[in-house]
Protein backbone atom coordinates (compact mmCIF):
# COMPACT_ATOMS: atom_id res chain seq x y z
CA UNK A 1 0.00 0.00 0.00
CA UNK A 2 2.84 2.39 0.81
CA UNK A 3 4.28 1.82 -2.68
CA UNK A 4 0.96 2.76 -4.24
CA UNK A 5 0.83 5.97 -2.19
CA UNK A 6 4.43 6.75 -3.18
CA UNK A 7 3.56 6.17 -6.86
CA UNK A 8 0.55 8.48 -6.64
CA UNK A 9 2.65 11.14 -4.93
CA UNK A 10 5.44 10.86 -7.50
CA UNK A 11 2.88 11.14 -10.32
CA UNK A 12 1.62 14.35 -8.73
CA UNK A 13 -1.94 13.18 -8.15
CA UNK A 14 -1.72 12.87 -4.35
CA UNK A 15 -1.06 16.44 -3.25
CA UNK A 16 -2.63 16.99 0.15
CA UNK A 17 -1.92 15.37 3.48
CA UNK A 18 -5.63 14.69 4.02
CA UNK A 19 -6.04 12.58 0.88
CA UNK A 20 -2.66 10.90 1.42
CA UNK A 21 -3.67 9.93 4.95
CA UNK A 22 -7.04 8.66 3.72
CA UNK A 23 -5.25 6.36 1.27
CA UNK A 24 -2.89 5.12 3.98
CA UNK A 25 -5.78 4.48 6.39
CA UNK A 26 -7.99 2.70 3.83
CA UNK A 27 -6.49 -0.47 2.42
CA UNK A 28 -7.66 -1.04 -1.17
CA UNK A 29 -7.18 -4.77 -0.59
CA UNK A 30 -10.16 -4.71 1.78
CA UNK A 31 -12.39 -3.67 -1.14
CA UNK A 32 -10.91 -5.31 -4.25
CA UNK A 33 -12.28 -8.84 -3.98
CA UNK A 34 -10.43 -12.08 -3.37
CA UNK A 35 -9.49 -12.64 -7.01
CA UNK A 36 -7.53 -9.34 -7.15
CA UNK A 37 -5.07 -9.79 -4.26
CA UNK A 38 -2.02 -10.16 -6.49
CA UNK A 39 -2.68 -6.88 -8.36
CA UNK A 40 -4.54 -4.82 -5.75
CA UNK A 41 -1.81 -2.18 -5.38
CA UNK A 42 -1.32 -1.65 -9.10
CA UNK A 43 -2.56 1.62 -10.55
CA UNK A 44 -5.40 0.18 -12.60
CA UNK A 45 -9.10 -0.57 -12.28
CA UNK A 46 -10.01 -4.05 -11.08
CA UNK A 47 -13.04 -6.17 -11.93
CA UNK A 48 -15.59 -6.53 -9.14
CA UNK A 49 -18.11 -8.59 -11.07
CA UNK A 50 -21.59 -7.51 -12.13
CA UNK A 51 -19.97 -5.54 -14.98
CA UNK A 52 -18.42 -3.12 -12.45
CA UNK A 53 -14.88 -2.18 -11.43
CA UNK A 54 -13.09 -0.69 -8.47
CA UNK A 55 -11.65 2.52 -9.88
CA UNK A 56 -8.02 3.12 -10.75
CA UNK A 57 -6.19 4.71 -7.79
CA UNK A 58 -5.02 7.64 -9.92
CA UNK A 59 -8.61 8.43 -10.84
CA UNK A 60 -9.77 8.22 -7.23
CA UNK A 61 -6.88 10.36 -5.96
CA UNK A 62 -7.50 13.03 -8.60
CA UNK A 63 -11.22 13.04 -7.86
CA UNK A 64 -10.70 13.38 -4.10
CA UNK A 65 -8.12 16.13 -4.52
CA UNK A 66 -10.47 18.09 -6.80
CA UNK A 67 -13.46 17.46 -4.53
CA UNK A 68 -11.54 18.98 -1.59
CA UNK A 69 -13.68 17.31 1.07
CA UNK A 70 -13.37 18.81 4.54
CA UNK A 71 -14.18 17.55 8.01
CA UNK A 72 -17.84 17.75 9.02
CA UNK A 73 -19.16 17.86 5.42
CA UNK A 74 -22.06 15.88 3.97
CA UNK A 75 -21.09 13.96 0.83
CA UNK A 76 -23.16 11.96 -1.66
CA UNK A 77 -21.27 9.04 -3.22
CA UNK A 78 -23.08 7.90 -6.38
CA UNK A 79 -21.96 4.41 -7.38
CA UNK A 80 -20.60 2.91 -4.18
CA UNK A 81 -19.31 -0.28 -5.82
CA UNK A 82 -17.30 -2.22 -3.24
CA UNK A 83 -17.14 0.75 -0.86
CA UNK A 84 -13.51 1.84 -1.32
CA UNK A 85 -14.19 5.46 -2.29
CA UNK A 86 -16.99 5.57 0.29
CA UNK A 87 -14.48 4.62 2.99
CA UNK A 88 -11.98 7.21 1.75
CA UNK A 89 -14.72 9.85 1.86
CA UNK A 90 -15.73 8.79 5.38
CA UNK A 91 -12.14 9.22 6.52
CA UNK A 92 -12.04 12.69 4.98
CA UNK A 93 -15.33 13.94 6.51
CA UNK A 94 -14.46 12.53 9.92
CA UNK A 95 -16.82 11.37 12.63
CA UNK A 96 -18.98 14.49 12.51
CA UNK A 97 -19.42 14.33 8.74
CA UNK A 98 -21.79 12.17 6.71
CA UNK A 99 -21.39 10.01 3.60
CA UNK A 100 -24.53 8.82 1.87
CA UNK A 101 -23.87 6.27 -0.87
CA UNK A 102 -26.08 4.85 -3.58
CA UNK A 103 -25.51 1.83 -5.80
CA UNK A 104 -27.52 0.47 -8.73
CA UNK A 105 -26.29 -3.14 -8.31
CA UNK A 106 -27.99 -4.61 -5.20
CA UNK A 107 -25.30 -7.28 -4.74
CA UNK A 108 -22.63 -4.59 -4.51
CA UNK A 109 -24.44 -2.87 -1.66
CA UNK A 110 -24.15 -6.09 0.34
CA UNK A 111 -20.47 -6.42 -0.59
CA UNK A 112 -19.78 -2.77 0.29
CA UNK A 113 -21.51 -3.13 3.67
CA UNK A 114 -19.41 -6.18 4.45
CA UNK A 115 -16.21 -4.43 3.36
CA UNK A 116 -17.02 -1.27 5.31
CA UNK A 117 -17.57 -3.28 8.50
CA UNK A 118 -13.76 -3.61 8.63
CA UNK A 119 -13.67 0.10 9.47
CA UNK A 120 -15.30 1.90 12.38
CA UNK A 121 -17.24 4.42 10.27
CA UNK A 122 -20.64 5.22 11.73
CA UNK A 123 -21.11 8.19 9.39
CA UNK A 124 -21.88 6.06 6.29
CA UNK A 125 -25.35 5.25 5.04
CA UNK A 126 -25.89 3.11 1.91
CA UNK A 127 -29.02 2.93 -0.27
CA UNK A 128 -30.01 1.07 -3.42
CA UNK A 129 -30.28 3.35 -6.44
CA UNK A 130 -33.30 2.95 -8.66
CA UNK A 131 -34.66 5.49 -11.11
CA UNK A 132 -32.87 8.18 -9.10
CA UNK A 133 -29.13 7.74 -8.73
CA UNK A 134 -28.90 10.24 -5.88
CA UNK A 135 -30.60 10.32 -2.50
CA UNK A 136 -32.71 13.47 -2.20
CA UNK A 137 -34.01 12.59 1.28
CA UNK A 138 -30.63 13.51 2.81
CA UNK A 139 -30.05 16.61 0.64
CA UNK A 140 -28.51 19.08 0.55
CA UNK A 141 -24.93 17.84 0.24
CA UNK A 142 -21.70 19.80 0.48
CA UNK A 143 -20.06 17.57 -2.13
CA UNK A 144 -21.26 14.98 -4.62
Amino acid sequence: MDKLVQLLESNGVLRTAAVRNAFLATDRDDFAGLHNHSVVYEDRPLELGFGQTISQPTTVAMMLELLAVSKHERVLDVGVGSGWTTALLAYLVGGDGRVVGTEIVPELIDIAKKNLMKYAYSQIELHPANHQLGWAIEAPYDRI
